[in-house]
């Protein structure tokens, strides 16, 4: 058996259905055995009746609900007027899907349609070990059903936003479909890849929280924005409620000490530039979580990163030495997004003293359109303290309310001090 080509490809009617021999004979069981439970998500374009994206998803009750990635309907969800959601299932049958709930944050939707007595997955409730091998199903590119072996490689380390490390490929169009193991039962939900046979699944553990909530839901009084709002704003206290109360462990920077990884999201990279062309050094540490919120096309929140840049030289006078401080004095951005989405930037510049020394500061407050209660906050401040070594730190925080943006906005000028003046 010739491990070593884990794609697995196998093509609805009009492609083809037949396995190679480079399949295993449970990739094709499985395919044979529940490939009726599994759809492709399309959004459908009402002006032209066309397809203008597509996804995976798959059944998980007998009574027609359909789980898929938040991420494979949002435009249906921000555009409504503009999409509608179908189905097309494995003998080619078509039909319309209607949304039953999200969860944003864990990027998860429930649909429905109207049938009764297909076909529909169990969700595994034991317990996984690292090795497991599992088969990714999905319709990636819109080429038709495809089967991917792979192996579960436990949770990602240090992601606040819980991912199964799969060692399997997905693709664009897989994204909703499921994860299972050789019982046929779903171990995860596809959501995203980073390549080179690393790619991500939600755990059931999020589904079958939603799934329930979507079973038992009455009419909803909220409209999907209001909802939406809602996950973000409990997801953004719980995130910085505990990491504003916590002590901020420092770690010394040049001649101060400065926040380092406040939790164990949060991931600090850094680097000094030793060019012998350059009269002077900066060391560079740029610390944040390395995921987000996905709500929109070119709309991402809850991210949160600090940076900071400690500039020496003794070569440059004071004036040619700030202008070189100057060009790491920029508005720092959690997140980029479209002027539709997002009020302008709001700014102050300000002349401060923290912690005995001066500073110039740069701090910019913007509010979400259609989640009035939440801010992108930014913060830049250059030290005014000496002629020939400074340091220039930046904040940014994407979807916070405003009693979070000003208490962390607070607490990372504390956390920078001086160890000599």
């Amino acid at each position: 058996m010739h491990y070593t080509l884990l794609a697995l490809v196998v093509f609805l009617s009009g492609f083809g259905s037949s396995f190679s021999s480079a399949e295993t004979d449970d990739a094709k069981r499985l395919y044979e055995n529940y490939q009726a439970s599994i759809y492709q998500i399309r959004l459908i374009e009402k002006g032209s009746g066309n397809k203008a994206s597509i996804g995976s998803g798959f059944q998980v009750s007998p009574d027609g609900y359909v789980i898929s990635n938040y991420h494979v309907v949002a435009d249906a969800v921000n555009k409504p007027d503009r999409y509608l959601i179908e189905y097309l299932d494995a003998s080619g049958e078509k039909g319309e899907l209607q949304l039953v709930d999200v969860d944003v944050i864990h990027d998860l939707a429930v649909l429905r349609h109207g049938l009764s007595g297909r076909h529909w997955l169990k969700l595994y409730q034991g317990k996984l070990f690292k090795g497991t091998r599992l088969f990714s199903l999905g319709n990636p590119h819109d080429l038709g059903m495809t089967v991917m072996e792979g192996t579960y490689n436990g949770l990602v380390d240090g992601s606040y936003y819980e991912r199964i490390l799969f060692g399997g490929s997905l693709n664009p169009g897989m994204s909703g479909g499921p994860t299972i193991n050789r019982n046929g039962e779903v171990v995860g939900v596809n959501v995203a890849t980073a390549g080179n046979q690393i790619s991500f699944l939600v755990p059931t553990k999020y589904l079958e929280r939603l799934f329930a909530r979507a079973e038992t839901a009455l009419e909803p009084e909220l409209s999907w924005n209001e909802r939406i709002e809602q996950q973000l704003k409990l997801n953004q206290q719980e995130i910085f409620g505990p990491l504003l109360e916590a002590p901020w462990p420092l770690e010394p920077l040049g001649e101060l000490t400065v926040a380092a990884e406040v939790s164990d999201f949060v991931k600090c990279w850094g680097d000094t530039d030793h060019s012998e062309k350059s009269l002077f050094t900066v060391t560079h540490r740029i610390c944040q979580m390395e995921e987000s919120i996905y709500l929109g096309r070119r709309l991402t929140t809850g991210v949160f990163r600090y940076e900071y840049q400690w500039f020496e030289t003794e070569s440059l006078n004071q004036f040619q030495f700030y202008n070189q401080m100057q060009r790491g004095f920029y508005l720092e951005q959690a997140n980029s997004t479209r002027k539709v989405s997002v009020t302008p930037f709001q700014c102050e510049e300000s002349f401060l003293n923290s912690g005995g020394v001066d500073w110039k500061s740069f701090l910019c407050v913007r509010r979400y359109k259609k989640f009035p209660s939440l801010f992108d906050v930014s913060l830049t401040m250059a030290s005014l303290a000496k002629k020939n070594r400074g340091l220039v730190a930046s904040l940014a925080a994407a979807g916070v309310d405003r009693a979070n943006a000003r208490q962390m906005v607070e607490r990372f000028m504390e956390s920078i001090q001086w160890t000599s003046l």
